[in-house]
């Protein structure tokens, strides 16, 4: 049997399977939501389905003589995950879990406001112009928060 190459038909019937049922499976269910579906949801919901597709199509492509866990497993995080993505408003964020501005505004208001006082936390204050000394400071561990003044006060 001659060896396989990207140029060969079969292959890229193969390679383009591979990608077209996850994404029509994806746009499909883009399709039917009720709520707008943003690039991330769509691109996390093409991912969680073509890893266990992927997975179940290697295992057609050989010998079959173990079970695909991952692609069962795989097959039911998709339902689990991907599906919802498109049922509900979802708003999908970072690492983090929080939105980086709402953060920066909610920490701003409540810094203003006085709820919160971090004057306990600031040990250190320098002038901009002692930033070397203000970093070896921080460096060598002994030292709550190092706070630069940029005019000197």
């Amino acid at each position: 049997m001659p060896a396989v190459t990207p140029l060969d038909t079969r292959y890229r019937a193969d390679a383009l399977i591979d990608v077209a049922v996850p994404a029509g499976f994806t746009i499909i269910l883009a399709w039917l939501s009720s709520h707008d579906v943003s690039i991330t949801q769509g691109a996390l919901a093409f991912l969680l389905s073509w890893m266990p597709w992927r997975a179940y199509r290697n295992w057609l492509r050989g010998d079959r003589k173990n079970i695909p866990l991952f692609a069962l497993l795989g097959t039911m995080f998709c339902l689990a995950y991907a599906v919802p993505l498109f049922w509900a408003d979802h708003v999908v964020t970072g690492i983090f879990g929080r939105r980086i501005w709402d953060s920066w505004e909610k920490t701003s208001r409540y810094l203003s406001s006085g709820r919160v006082d971090v004057t306990p936390l600031i040990t250190h204050r320098y002038p901009l112009e002692d930033f070397q000394e203000a970093m070896a400071k921080m460096k060598s561990g002994k030292s709550g928060k190092v706070v630069l003044l940029p005019n000197g006060s």
